[in-house]
């Protein structure tokens, strides 16, 4: 005797809240790119650092929470520069709060390096 044929059971992927992984992605990348939009946009390029010719980059580790508030905010790379340093740590406080972190993220708060540049443009 020949058995039935098997039957394979197809199941829809389970999208978590309506919101799919690609719309969840994109909506972390355009926040991502809101929050550093924010940030450089209150950096401040101390007067006295450009006088004593001062460059560099300081990067910042900025843990933000699910309603937009700073949790933590720590130099992972230094420039040697204090003023410099104190400016970036400075700009990320100025510019917090943030907006609540997107819905479909499902995330209690963000990490994001920020890297802080500052350079003196050279006249030509």
């Amino acid at each position: 005797a020949l058995a039935a044929p098997a039957t394979v059971k197809k199941e829809e992927p389970e999208i978590k809240s309506g919101v799919s992984e690609a719309e969840a992605l994109l909506a972390k990348q355009f926040y991502i790119s809101d929050v550093f939009k924010k940030i450089y946009a209150e950096v401040d390029y101390p007067r006295r650092a450009q006088q004593l010719q001062q460059m560099g980059t300081v990067k910042l580790a900025v843990i933000i929470d699910s309603v937009g508030n700073v949790k933590t905010v720590e130099s992972v790379d230094e420039s040697q520069f204090t003023l410099l340093n104190k400016a970036a740590l400075a700009a990320v406080k100025s510019a917090a709060p943030f907006p609540p972190l997107p819905q479909g993220l499902n995330l209690a708060e963000l990490e994001l390096f920020v890297p802080i540049t500052f350079s003196m443009a050279k006249s030509g």
